[in-house]
């Protein structure tokens, strides 16, 4: 058992109750919504401060201080913790203490409380599994909430050391699985533009019409390429596959996913099925892998 188990009761309580039920992606809305008030700072402002971030009681509603001259990234960690320090209730039951350096072992559990909570509200863990579940690729995974949520690559590589641990500690309520496949079509759209597949997918499922054939017991199934989708999920060194052959040149993996199979029997409703296609250099098609079968 986990040794934070009221952070992880506090962030799944918060969750389950908030009023508006989706996945709060950018923290000054959710602040916003809750009544949360932002006061900017600059370096003179307040000297007993540090150039991050603090939170406040005061006169019955929540503040979060925050330096306006540091970057991006570390802001929006900063307001991932000063959230969970709210969440918690830290700054009504420990005042103005919060924000002082300190050694002692109390300081430092809130702030581990804080950083539990607030990374499983703003990245939370179910939602960026159920991303990795479609696409495995955890390098463009993480790119993708570097790059979409402007959080550095520190943040996230530590957010996903401690993914596993928080999807067993957490409890969801039921709209984060209808928020995870809406995360899921945002990072298929990023990918999309960051890695442009149309030009060769299009050539592809021009010229080949259907998957390959293949039997599984006794069905047989093909289907169109049309009812794929398909993002890039790789690439690699051509001489590294083929050994020092003189050519060194890169290959490209696409990877199509089919999910509605109901209308090929009952045997495939409860299935979905991936191809992968890999691109020559010169934009020919080189492989086409058979239909595999995964369950939903």
């Amino acid at each position: 058992m986990f040794k934070y188990p009221d952070a992880y009761r506090l962030a799944s309580e918060f969750l389950e109750n908030l009023d508006v039920k989706h996945y709060w992606r950018v923290p000054e809305k959710l602040f916003k919504a809750m009544g949360w008030e932002l006061i900017p700072y600059g370096v003179f402002d307040y000297p007993e401060l540090s150039a991050d971030a603090y939170s406040s009681y005061k006169y019955g509603k929540f503040f979060i201080l925050y330096f306006e001259g540091q970057v991006k990234t570390r802001t929006n960690y900063n307001f991932h913790h000063e959230a969970g320090h709210i969440i918690a209730g830290h700054p009504i039951r420990y005042g103005n203490s919060l924000c002082k350096s300190s050694a002692d072992n109390e300081k430092k559990y809130l702030e581990v409380e804080a950083t539990i909570i607030g990374r499983n509200i703003f990245l939370n863990a179910y939602i960026i599994n159920y991303i990795l579940e479609q696409n495995k690729n955890i390098e463009k995974v993480k790119t993708y909430f570097c790059e979409k949520y402007t959080l550095s690559r520190d943040y996230i590589d530590t957010r996903f050391d401690f993914l596993e641990i928080d999807l067993n500690s957490m409890t969801y309520p039921e709209w984060v699985e209808n928020e995870a496949k809406v995360e899921y079509v945002r990072f298929s759209m990023w990918s999309l533009k960051k890695f442009p597949t149309f030009k060769f997918i299009e050539k592809y499922i021009d010229n080949y019409k259907y998957t390959p054939a293949k039997l599984f017991g006794k069905h047989s199934l093909t289907i169109p390429l049309n009812k794929f989708y398909f993002e890039h999920t790789g690439q690699f060194n051509y001489a590294d596959v083929y050994g020092n052959c003189g050519i060194n040149e890169i290959e490209y993996e696409y990877t199509g996913v089919c999910e509605n199979l109901e209308a090929y029997g009952d045997y495939f409703k409860n299935k979905k099925a991936i191809i992968k296609v890999y691109e020559y250099p010169e934009g020919e098609v080189n492989q086409v892998t058979d239909i595999e079968l995964i369950e939903k």
